[in-house]
């Protein structure tokens, strides 16, 4: 399943497999290497719910597309006593900044240093 995080959005729809799903559900997503949770305990709400899906709609911090979480993640939705666990990847529309700076040489024409010219 993907995700993919819009800047400025925080409202998200995602369907799973969960038939007729009865109750209050969580999202929980979690880093596969480290096991930090991205997004712990977000409250779902059911939009639609039949015999073959449930379409949940979620909120989300309007942060968290912009700390470059692209990658793939653990995912568990629950209502206390079901737990359905999967794959989720996380697409980041800008990603954020990524921290470098632009160098700019004061040496446009490539000229290096002469320390010895031999004459032949």
């Amino acid at each position: 399943m993907t995700l993919k995080l819009v800047d400025g959005q925080t409202e998200y729809r995602m369907s799973f497999n969960i038939s007729n799903a009865p109750g209050d559900w969580t999202l929980t997503v979690t880093s596969q290497l480290s096991h930090l949770n991205i997004l712990d305990g977000i409250p779902l709400t059911i939009d639609v719910t039949n015999d073959r899906y449930t379409e949940f709609t979620f909120t989300i911090p309007s942060e968290l597309p912009e700390e470059h979480k692209n990658g793939i993640y653990d995912y568990s939705v629950t209502n206390g006593t079901v737990t359905f666990q999967g794959l989720l990847k996380l697409v980041c529309g800008t990603g954020g900044t990524t921290g470098t700076v632009n160098y700019e040489s004061d040496n446009e024409d490539r000229q290096g240093p002469v320390y010895y010219t031999p004459e032949y």
